[in-house]
């Protein structure tokens, strides 16, 4: 059964540390939590020096992870060796590290990483099958007043219902990004603990939402050039391809759920009760929604669930198919 970081947590509370991991999904600060956390399990600040080593899959030589991991811990019981980009591991190299998959050293912590997995090949089953699998998928609608929240604790701030809504937006739904969004508003704020909708306003830029909002009204008006341009700048705020994609297909979706509330006759705030959308950007969307015909949203969310496919299993660079799925989606 995969683990949340949550469930990971309580696992490592218990000394329940497995000798493999395999953190898989699309989130880098759950990636990043995850990493840490077992990290802080196996070694001490003094010895992580000695014990803790980072491969990445795409240059390494599988021999040499399997050397480090059968190499002894130093003033430690344990070693921490990380395989970024499991994804890109090759079948030579599998047969290299089998023997430390099939039979673990105990006094090694192997962990492969992957942000983009492809559950169909065998490599990646093969992981699954052998690693202790721990999800770093990006949280569900409902779930993130739950972590605004959990991350406002951590900075000893509140927040009301409003500043979230806000924060989760401006964030653009990606955890890490509302991590440096909450250290700023404690950073900027204090000694104010509680935040506003108005600290939020003052203080987070606006500019990430701004170019999704620009990117979805240059597809709706078929204006190819600008929608290049637009993904080129939602790409400058630090949003990987897979990032870019899912926030792309979230807004697409709202505009689908924002059209069909609109022919029931549903008031602006059934709307932003219906999709999760601020009171704040709800007219933008009412406003796109009525570029976007319904057979253009339906041809939009097949291409994009076609352009993620290739995302995760492609060696093709990201961005060309990003900028695919732009051309086809104008052409509608």
């Amino acid at each position: 059964m995969p683990l949340t970081l949550k469930n990971l947590e309580k696992q490592l509370s218990n000394n329940q540390v497995s000798p493999l991991y395999f953190v898989m999904g699309s989130e880098t600060f759950l990636i990043k939590e995850s990493l840490k956390r077992i990290q802080s399990r196996v070694l001490t600040p003094e010895s992580i020096d000695f014990n803790y080593q980072v491969f990445s899959a795409s240059e390494m030589e599988p021999e040499r992870v399997r050397e480090s991991v059968e190499t002894l811990p130093v003033f430690s019981t344990k070693r921490m060796i990380v395989c970024e980009e499991a994804h890109r591991l090759k079948e030579s190299d599998w047969k290299t590290l089998q023997p430390i998959l099939s039979k673990p050293v105990e006094s090694s912590v192997l962990v492969f990483v992957s942000e983009t997995p492809d559950k169909r090949k065998k490599l990646i089953k093969e992981l699954m099958s052998c690693c202790e699998v721990v999800l770093a998928q990006t949280p569900k609608e409902e779930e993130w007043f739950i972590w605004i929240k959990w991350m406002g604790e951590r900075e000893g701030l509140s927040f009301s219902r409003s500043a979230m809504e806000l924060l989760k937006e401006y964030a653009c739904y990606d955890l890490l990004n509302l991590e440096t969004e909450v250290k700023k508003l404690k950073s900027f704020l204090e000694p104010n603990t509680h935040i506003s909708e108005e600290d939020v306003l003052n203080v987070v830029p606006r500019i990430r939402p701004e170019n999704v909002f620009a990117l979805s009204k240059a597809i709706g008006q078929k204006n190819l050039s600008s929608a290049l341009l637009c993904l080129a700048r939602l790409l400058e705020d630090n949003q990987n391809e897979v990032g870019a994609l899912a926030l792309i297909s979230r807004h697409i979706r709202i505009l689908a759920r924002i059209k069909e509330g609109i022919k029931k006759g549903h008031t602006e705030q059934t709307l932003c009760n219906k999709t999760g959308v601020s009171r704040f950007f709800i007219r933008n969307y009412i406003q796109e929604a009525e570029l976007w015909t319904d057979k253009k949203i339906l041809s939009a969310i097949e291409i994009l669930k076609a352009t993620d496919e290739a995302l995760k299993s492609s060696p093709v660079s990201s961005h060309i198919w990003l900028e695919n799925f732009i051309i086809k989606t104008c052409s509608v």
